[in-house]
């Protein structure tokens, strides 16, 4: 590389250098700021909430922290200097986060801490700040006024940090504490950390005082993820989202669903004549269904080519693919 290429190279370094420097400047100190810049009588302010100039600001920071050192240093003081008006809590919050990333996890203490003083009845702050206690293993100078040492909230972050610091003793007292208050359930104690310092008598014993959990958690992620599926509407997705084979479904609701289930176990069973008579079935519901319905004609569409394609081209129909023919 000749000599005049490394000064192009130098100097063109130096310009990017003073154009962030400048831009860092200018955003920070100006429209960016708590009180924004003035232009004769006109004013930029940047408040918190859900506006335009708002989610901008918000989307160049979090682009900044992951940028250059020289950006993400911006990044975090634009959001310190958010973080003094009690109106911006979310920057705090951010900035808790940002730091919490960093493994910063006293500063992300203080700036979780300041989230909650400026709204307290966030739970998303406040666990936030219980984790960046946890890991700054700091409960100690805790805000008592935020984590009273008889709230469930303290009583948990202690337990947690109890158990890593093999304190066996204090964890297994505040565990008890904890189940009397209904805090911990059975499927807590036997499924949670607890296992990393109790010993399993201690977690057996303990989960025969403890109550079972009135809502099935594991269901109720099922039925939500369920949901979001695209043919939810018109289809059974449940053994999907289990990972489960349709045909040992008992319980399916969509009559769709039901004949499909029907006609792979008459493959599977090979009882061609039952094969042909369930495949029936699913077409003819097929093209009810797709007839009266006002919004989902494509998705039985493609529940329709799905069918048709898996009967010529998958092995498990391999001695029945003439009955593609059906659909």
């Amino acid at each position: 590389m000749n000599l005049d290429w490394l000064k192009f190279l130098n100097r063109r370094k130096f310009l990017s250098s003073c154009i962030l420097l400048l831009q860092s400047f200018l955003l920070t100190a100006c429209f960016y700021s708590m009180s924004g810049c003035t232009s004769g009588e006109n004013r930029k302010v940047i408040s918190s909430g859900l506006d335009a100039d708002y989610l901008v600001l918000n989307e160049k920071i979090l682009l900044n922290f992951f940028g250059s050192p020289d950006e993400k240093d911006w990044a975090i003081k634009t959001l310190e200097k958010r973080c003094i008006d009690e109106s911006d809590s979310h920057a705090c919050y951010n900035l808790a986060t940002h730091l919490f990333s960093l493994k910063d996890f006293t500063r992300a203490m203080k700036f979780s801490e300041k989230s909650i003083l400026f709204n307290p009845t966030d739970s998303l702050y406040m666990e936030m700040y219980r984790q960046s206690v946890i890991e700054a293993n700091k409960l100690e100078i805790a805000n008592k006024n935020k984590l009273p040492s008889s709230e469930p909230a303290y009583l948990y972050t202690k337990l947690e940090l109890d158990c890593r610091n093999k304190k066996i003793d204090s964890a297994l007292e505040t565990t008890v504490e904890l189940i009397s208050k209904n805090i911990l359930s059975t499927e807590t104690i036997q499924n949670g950390f607890l296992k990393e310092c109790l010993t399993e008598k201690m977690i057996s014993e303990l989960s025969q005082k403890a109550q079972r959990n009135k809502v099935n958690f594991a269901n109720q992620y099922y039925v939500e993820k369920n949901k979001s599926n695209l043919f939810y509407s018109i289809w059974d997705t449940s053994y999907l989202t289990k990972r489960k084979p349709i045909e040992t479904e008992e319980e399916l609701k969509h009559k769709l669903t039901i004949y499909w289930r029907d006609f792979r176990k008459a493959v599977a069973a090979k009882n061609e004549k039952l094969a042909r008579k369930t495949l029936s079935e699913f077409v003819k519901e097929l093209t009810q269904e797709k007839a009266s319905a006002k919004q989902d004609t494509n998705l039985y569409l493609a529940i329709e080519r799905a069918a048709k394609l898996l009967i010529e081209q998958d092995d498990f129909f391999a001695k029945y693919k003439n009955l593609a023919d059906e659909l």
